[in-house]
């Protein structure tokens, strides 16, 4: 009865890493014999956690982002030719050569989207 009444209350006041995270920490507590200050303080960490999470989530909504694109999922049927420099620009040889990579060509043809699978397929290594 208690234990509704605190995750009514949790919800109203919008506390929702509190209320996410209540069951696991008040019964890891009380199992692990925590005081109740110990209980409350993994509690306020959990919701921090929320907070910061939730706030990290709305700004990367807010800077609209564009799609990410991979080397896997790009439309190599607009540019046969492109495949195979593309893919060994990814590998990332360039940055330990300490070379510049410019991609030239108008407007739709494709150097925003190349520049972003070179750059995140570079960064994660792969």
């Amino acid at each position: 009865m208690l234990r509704e009444e605190i995750l009514t209350r949790l919800a109203e006041l919008k506390l929702k890493g509190m209320l996410e995270a209540y069951d696991e920490i008040v019964t890891g507590g009380l199992k692990k014999r925590h005081t109740p200050e110990k209980i409350l303080h993994e509690l306020l960490v959990a919701e921090a956690a929320e907070r910061e999470a939730s706030s990290i989530r709305y700004r990367l909504g807010q800077a609209r982002f564009p799609v990410s694109k991979d080397l896997d999922s790009f439309a190599w049927r607009a540019l046969p030719k492109e495949e195979s420099r593309l893919r060994s620009l990814c590998e990332g040889a360039f940055l330990a050569q300490r070379t510049n990579v410019i991609f030239v060509g108008g407007t739709g043809t494709g150097n925003y989207g190349k520049r972003g699978i070179m750059l995140s397929d570079s960064v994660s290594g792969r």
